[in-house]
């Protein structure tokens, strides 16, 4: 089943399964999509403002050039939906969306802007994210975990956890007082 350059308003669906989607160029306004399961779909350039994601089950299944705005996005495991060969994110954008218990497995993230977004309980585990910028960003125990985050932008966020010993971080920026977390991991203290 395909679709292309439409407009879904106000869907509600949870539980339903899907196969053999295509779904091209379409637009999802204040939708509610909860434990779908999605098998060999496709969603090519789609825009997702004010959905609320959550639990999706996967199977070869593609997000690309895709785009979230003041989305709620809950559970979602962002490689499951990563283009085969993961050279593209499965997003262009996120703008002020709140993801909770998300996955980064792996992935190539490099030059990715999650700024102004709530990442809470989230999990990046031996991502590139060169070069990514989370400035304004509520990390609330959100990990980083053999990461290469050379010259990643951490100014103005907080709540983050990343390891010293796992992570790359030559360059990269943060500002006080957050940045007095990292020495966390190194039992430091300091007095003042």
């Amino acid at each position: 089943m395909n679709y292309e350059e439409r407009t879904f308003e106000a869907l509600r669906l949870t539980g339903a399964e899907f196969a053999g989607l295509e779904i091209s160029d379409c637009e999802f306004k204040n939708c509610a999509f909860e434990e779908l399961a999605l098998t060999d779909c496709v969603f090519r350039s789609c825009r997702f403002i004010g959905c609320r994601i959550a639990a999706p089950r996967t199977e070869r299944t593609e997000l690309k050039h895709c785009e979230f705005e003041r989305c709620q996005l809950a559970g979602v495991h962002w490689k499951d939906v990563t283009a085969y060969g993961g050279v593209a994110a499965p997003f262009d954008s996120l703008r002020a969306c709140c993801l909770k218990y998300c996955s980064f497995a792996e992935m190539r993230l490099n030059r990715s802007d999650f700024c102004g977004n709530e990442l809470i309980e989230c999990m990046f585990e031996g991502c590139k994210l060169g070069e990514a910028k989370f400035g304004g960003c509520d990390l609330t125990r959100t990990a980083f975990a053999g990461c290469d985050l050379r010259k990643a932008d951490f100014r103005g966020a907080r709540g983050y956890q990343v390891q010293l010993r796992s992570n790359l971080l030559k360059a990269a920026r943060f500002s006080l007082p957050e940045a007095l977390r990292l020495l966390e991991e190194l039992e430091i203290r300091i007095d003042g």
